[in-house]
């Protein structure tokens, strides 16, 4: 995992931090920074830990796998949308890959490193998430859909994020992606050095029509890939990542991962290059 230098300016307001909603946790009171765009979730991990009876939330209307990495140490909370915790797990810097959830949840809040242990925090017991943290969520995925059917997408901005894709991430939900938008179409060329699941690769043109899905198993040993690469069969100006045997379960793609008949991906425009 790349390591960053601290980001030493915070923005006012860059977050949604006008009313500053609390997260109550076993009878203490934080006061919350809640990532409210996409571009900050990108970064919020690279700025300094929140300050004592502070915290990070991160929120989304429907429950997903979470993954993080950062080069701080955090405890993570994942609650569902009534503040029920599902899972407490701790974001060691040190450790390259970070953590993925083992359940899917809408809220992770991110507290200093200890802090759960401190307050005797366990799986079960419940919070208390201020109505902003639970209301009007803003759209940190990109909902995108192919012929249709709908897919839940991280947005990859820019050559590191693109390299890194979705690296030491142990679990996707079901309908949710990875989308790569470039300038102009480019042959495209991906491998999945350090990544842990089995993904469709879907390589799409300018107009949104598919070219063709590489189905990728992981390799043996993700540390030390192989040359093999899934590669777009020509120029591709949008890539999608999803769950291995997504389209071929939808039946949009023929035994060789072409299309099957018209298949066509649809983009907000905030998306699109």
């Amino acid at each position: 995992m790349k390591r960053f230098a601290p980001l030493l300016l915070f923005l006012p307001g860059c977050c949604g931090k006008d009313s500053e909603p609390t997260v109550r946790i076993k009878g203490e009171s934080f006061k919350t920074t809640m990532i409210r765009t996409r571009a900050h979730f990108r970064e919020f991990l690279r700025w300094d830990p929140p300050a004592a009876g502070r915290a990070f939330v991160v929120a989304y209307p429907h429950a997903h796998y979470h993954h993080y990495e950062s080069r701080n140490n955090y405890d993570v909370v994942f609650t569902d949308g009534g503040g029920k915790v599902l899972e407490v797990l701790t974001l060691a810097g040190a450790e390259e890959g970070g953590i993925t959830s083992s359940v899917e949840a809408t809220h992770a809040v991110f507290l200093r490193a200890g802090t759960a242990a401190r307050l005797g925090l366990r799986t079960g017991e419940s919070v208390e998430l201020a109505a902003p943290l639970r209301e009007n969520l803003p759209p940190l995925l990109a909902a995108l859909r192919v012929n249709g059917h709908g897919v839940n997408a991280w947005t990859a901005v820019g050559r590191e994020d693109q390299a890194h894709g979705f690296m030491f991430r142990r679990r996707l939900s079901r309908d949710d992606g990875m989308i790569f938008a470039y300038p102009s179409p480019e042959i495209n060329e991906f491998w999945m050095k350090n990544c842990a699941i089995d993904l469709d690769i879907a390589f799409f043109r300018s107009d949104g029509t598919l070219i063709n899905v590489v189905e990728t198993r992981r390799y043996p040993d993700p540390k030390n890939p192989p040359e093999t690469r899934s590669r777009s069969h020509e120029p591709a100006q949008y890539v999608l990542e999803t769950n291995f045997g997504w389209f071929r379960a939808r039946g949009m793609i023929l035994e060789d991962g072409r299309p099957n008949g018209t298949v066509r991906i649809e983009l907000p425009p905030d998306v699109r290059s």
